[in-house]
């Protein structure tokens, strides 16, 4: 029996095909999918576990897990020839079965790490989230790694080795001082507290925060100034 997703715990219905044991599968009996002629279907999603996704279609979850099924039976029996097929995140479609899989390091744009921060990471930067921790992912470890780098980049005083912070509690307030530091500047200079604003849900998400900081950065230092 494969993995089933948690959220069919209760069902009555269960796979009928040899999944492998490790492969993780959910379904559905009314799903929609969207495009320029949006449909309703049975659908029947599988994740193998050496990686990829399959999804088969039809009228009803049992036709629909035959789809996905001989999808998998396909690509199990290939002899996979991956290419980007323009995916840059690591993706890749095998061009003889047309399987889906991450098969490539990452395509990085040119200058990524000279991007200007977002009010969105301003807000990261100052709540601590750049300190690294045994337990991350591999691309938890890169994004906190690039916008550390990129505070720097900007102007933000944080060490470039960060390794002698073990409290999380006292780094934060150490980034938070940092930054508070950086946008007093930037006030005194009559820059913006970002190179370039968020928009649309990161706006609202770090709206409160970053005008927090901001609140705090002009009242530290037109007491500055009075002094």
């Amino acid at each position: 029996m494969p993995i089933i997703a948690r959220h069919h715990a209760q069902d009555a219905w269960r796979p009928l095909q040899a999944w492998p044991a490790d492969c993780a599968v959910q379904w559905g009996g009314h799903g929609i999918v969207l495009g320029k002629a949006p449909y309703r279907t049975a659908f029947f999603e599988a994740f193998p576990a050496p990686g990829g996704f399959i999804r088969g279609e039809g009228a009803t979850i049992e036709a629909a897990e035959l789809d996905a099924y001989a999808r998998f039976e396909k690509e199990s029996a290939c002899d996979h020839r991956w290419g980007r097929r323009g995916y840059l995140n690591g993706g890749a479609k095998c061009i003889r079965c047309g399987a889906f899989a991450v098969k490539f390091q990452s395509v990085e744009p040119l200058g990524q790490w000279r991007r200007p921060i977002s009010d969105m990471e301003v807000s990261s930067i100052a709540s601590g989230f750049i300190l690294p921790k045994a337990d991350d992912e591999p691309r938890t470890r890169k994004w906190r790694r690039g916008l550390h780098l990129r505070a720097r980049q900007s102007g933000i005083a944080i060490p470039s080795d960060l390794s002698g912070f073990d409290d999380e509690d006292a780094f934060e307030s150490f980034c938070h001082e940092a930054v508070i530091v950086w946008l007093m500047d930037r006030l005194a200079a009559g820059t913006s507290s970002s190179e370039h604003a968020s928009s649309g849900i990161e706006a609202l998400l770090s709206g409160l925060h970053i005008n927090s900081l901001v609140r705090e950065a002009k009242s530290r230092l037109e007491t500055s100034n009075a002094a």
